[in-house]
């Protein structure tokens, strides 16, 4: 089924690639113009010295951001900064740097006369307990922490070059993680993508994705504009999070500054977007919108695409929060997701024809309150909705003759929950955490797959085929029941540089009979000021959800929680130059493994399961292991860089493999790769900002070639001749050649009197290095010679794009 849907992911003509290359022509004619013809560059400035509070003495290093604005720096050995070319006005500062309280400066006033140099004093920041970050493999995106604390900042998650802006494919590019350039999804320590728990405000998000039928996903379904902070871990991570092996992802939407009313709105190759956020009631409550909507089917078209190919997507989120009291505050928040997908195969043509329709709706609403200075809770209820409706037809012409194929699929999960989240500060010494969450799931199943066989039929007056029959799968069915987790959770102080988290939690599946489990032990030590040590371990199991049963391939009830033993440690150091180094090693042992429902030859189909080289792995065990190093230098500079370096191995212990195409099964003790066994990695990203008005970012990347199972020609000698036949290799025996590319990305800043326009460029592939993706074979006779061939189908090749944002302060 994949035919039609490669379109969609490769360059398919020079036609294509000719459009393409004249709108990023144009777009930079554009650009260029606005720089010579547009550009005002005002002529204020702010400057001022940056001390401590305690001893006086200045701080070098220290982040100045313009809060209201689109300009900042870093102050230099001395603590001095600058903000130059500023136009006339008043704004607002930030002011932040590791160790020290943050701080926010009102009302700093830009005017013709030389403005008088500001005195900051920082005051040091005394670390509370429960700040102390106690989970290795951490990553904090975004947010309010400090720039340099920070992994990736939001000036850089924007800037980055990344296919529709997509922030998922930005977090893809840190140490531990692995993506393809199809899927947004990524996997995290060569577990499944399924092992990531993926959070917005709290509440899970089932299917975070657009374009579902393209590897599972192409595109978020969660814009960044919304996106105020992102916490990854990929490893460690303490009792509040379960039902996940691998990974948590956890987003938070945007908090609206006091008096700030803003709307921005952008246009790309791939969509369209707009948000807006504002207060009201004097800055108690604020509000936000985000809409986006893909026309790839329009850019598909104008690029001379195949008009039977459309693809159409679009997502809404919204949130309104509210200051109920000095200690209570209640927000609701709404996100919707819908796809469409339509590919009509051509007639007398073998091909596919796919038609498919995904809905992602989620309703929540979350109440914070202090009950004692020391006592804090956050309570979410929410319901929600996801559902698929699949159609698929493979036609195939063969002679007179019509072989036809066809699967059904219309899936519906519905959830209501109930989740609470609570905190007691005891003291400097401990801090006690513990929760529990309610649901109750549904989903329906209604599911039909026919498959009409034929048989070639020769006889000495004629050649025929013959109808023989159908092979079919149809399960109408309904799964229902309730998920319960809770935990508890006590943070000690052990000795002053030492303090450990140690936790329970207990899950319990009731459709699936689960009953689970999860000691959490972490450790912090504070090897000396800029040294930091962490350490975890611990169990995390997974239950099968509701609406995860793999219908297509016959399955009709639920395998039991699969179980990963994670073992982590990691140092970090920032040096005196302000280049941190972060090194972390980890063991990942998986038990109790479910059958792995794979494709020996192409994962990426629109119907797998239909397809002659499915694959069933019955695993006996698995494990994962690497390690990591990742440096990074950002001081507010205009130079910024983050490199990262991984070795990880990832396999599985098979007892045996079913072929479902033969009906039959392999029996092996091997141990295999798995398909996201990814032994080398090595990233290199980096920024320049030559003024506040243009940014240049660079991000190469390199890892080993993923396994795959090869194909070579069989042949034996009979009587009647030689016998030639095509024979599958040692599955997940080969690999690919290595992966590396360079994507460039020019941003350029139009100022205006309350907001700013920016335009973009954006090369994906600088060098078109041909990636392959997965070998096509092909068996030719040529009169009395056998011919076997391999040709391979690549990933994304040079592929340039453009955009441009409007945001307006009001």
């Amino acid at each position: 089924m994949i035919g039609h849907l490669s379109k969609l992911t490769t360059a398919s003509s020079s036609r294509r690639q000719w459009y393409q290359f004249k709108l990023i022509i144009v777009s930079l004619l554009i650009i260029i113009l606005r720089a010579t013809v547009w550009s005002d560059p005002g002529s204020g400035r702010i400057s001022g010295v940056i001390y401590d509070a305690d001893s006086r003495e200045p701080i070098p290093g220290v982040t100045v951001i313009m809060l209201n604005g689109f300009a900042g720096t870093s102050s230099g050995p001395d603590g001095r900064f600058t903000l130059k070319n500023l136009s006339y006005g008043t704004y607002s500062l930030q002011v932040s740097s590791i160790g020290y309280e943050t701080l926010r400066l009102d009302s700093v006033i830009v005017a013709g006369n030389p403005s008088k140099e500001l005195s900051i004093n920082l005051t040091p920041k005394a670390v509370q307990l429960k700040s102390v970050t106690v989970t290795p493999g951490r990553f904090s995106i975004m947010g309010e922490e400090a720039v340099a604390k920070q992994t990736l900042t939001q000036r850089q998650i924007r800037t980055m070059p990344q296919l529709a802006d997509d922030f998922f494919r930005a977090v893809s590019r840190l140490p531990g993680t692995s993506s393809n350039d199809f899927s947004t999804r990524f996997t995290v320590r060569g577990g499944e993508y399924e092992e990531v728990l993926v959070m917005l405000d709290g509440l899970q998000i089932y299917e975070p994705f657009h374009l579902k039928d393209i590897d599972g996903g192409a595109i978020s379904v969660i814009d960044v504009a919304a996106v105020e902070s992102i916490d990854l871990m990929t490893g460690g991570f303490p009792a509040r999070y379960g039902d996940k092996m691998s990974g948590a992802f956890e987003i938070k939407s945007r908090q609206v500054p006091p008096n700030q009313n803003r709307f921005s709105a952008g246009i790309s190759l791939i969509n369209t977007h707009a948000f807006a956020e504002g207060k009201f009631d004097n800055n108690r409550g604020s509000w936000l919108f985000s809409a986006r909507r893909g026309y790839i089917d329009y850019v598909l078209k104008l690029a001379g695409a195949d008009d039977n190919i459309k693809p159409t997507y679009y997502d809404l989120f919204g949130k309104v929060q509210y200051q109920l009291s000095k200690r209570h505050s209640l927000s609701a928040d709404i996100l919707h997701a819908h796809d469409n997908m339509k590919v009509i195969g051509e007639e007398n043509d073998t091909g596919d024809t796919l038609i498919t329709e995904y809905g992602n709706s989620y309703a929540w609403m979350t109440l914070w309150s202090e009950f004692h200075p020391r006592l804090f809770a956050q309570t979410v209820a929410s319901v929600g909705k996801v559902d698929h409706n699949r159609y698929g037809r493979d036609v195939g012409v063969f002679g007179e003759f019509l072989t036809d194929a066809m699967a059904s699929d219309e899936e519906d999960f519905q959830f209501a929950g109930l989740k609470t989240d609570w905190e007691y500060e005891h003291s400097d010494l401990l801090v006690l955490k513990f929760g529990s969450e309610i649901q109750s799931r549904k989903a329906t199943y209604d599911y039909i797959n026919r498959d009409y066989n034929y048989d070639y039929i020769s006889t000495p007056d004629s050649s025929y085929i013959e109808f023989t029959g159908i092979d079919s799968i149809f399960i109408p069915m309904e799964k229902s029941g309730v998920r319960f987790g809770s935990y508890l959770a006590g943070r000690f102080r052990v000795a002053d540089p030492l303090v450990a988290e140690i936790g329970l939690r207990y899950d319990r599946t009731s459709y699936s009979g689960d009953d689970d489990f999860s000691p959490r032990l972490n450790l912090a030590y504070n090897i000396a000021e800029r040294t930091a040590f962490c350490a975890g371990w611990g169990y995390y199991y997974q239950s099968e959800g509701v609406h995860e049963i793999m219908v297509g391939d016959g399955e009709d009830d639920f395998y039991p929680s699969q179980r990963a033993e994670l073992l982590v440690a990691g140092i970090e150091h920032e040096f005196d130059s302000g280049i941190r180094l972060r090194a972390e090693t980890y063991n990942k042992l998986y038990t109790n493994l479910r059958p792995a429902y794979r494709n020996s030859f192409d994962d990426i189909e629109a119907f797998p399961e239909m397809e002659s080289d499915r694959t069933v792995i019955f695993r006996k065990n698995g494990s994962s292991r690497g390690i990591e190093f990742y440096l990074k230098k950002d001081t507010g500079g205009k130079f910024s860089w983050w490199s990262s370096y991984a070795y990880s191995k990832s396999e599985e212990d098979v007892d045996h493999i079913y072929f479902p195409t033969e009906d039959v099964s392999a029996y092996y003790d091997v141990t295999i790769p798995t398909p996201q066994d990814q032994r080398h990695t090595f990233y290199l990203d980096v920024h320049y900002r030559p003024t506040a008005r243009w940014q240049l970012s660079t991000a190469f990347q390199y890892h080993s070639g993923w396994p795959y199972t090869n194909l070579f020609l069989a042949s034996q000698s009979t009587p009647e001749g030689t016998v030639y036949w095509v024979q599958a290799d040692e599955q997940w025996g080969a690999r690919f050649k290595p992966y590396h590319r360079l994507d460039l990305r020019i941003n350029r800043y139009f100022p205006l009197k309350k907001g700013r326009i920016t335009a973009f460029i954006e090369i994906l592939n600088v060098y078109n290095q041909k990636n392959v993706r997965k070998y096509n074979y092909y068996l030719r006779r040529i009169g009395d010679r056998i011919n076997f061939s391999k040709e391979p189908d690549y990933w994304f090749g040079w592929m340039p794009s453009f955009g441009i944002s409007y945001d307006i302060n009001f």
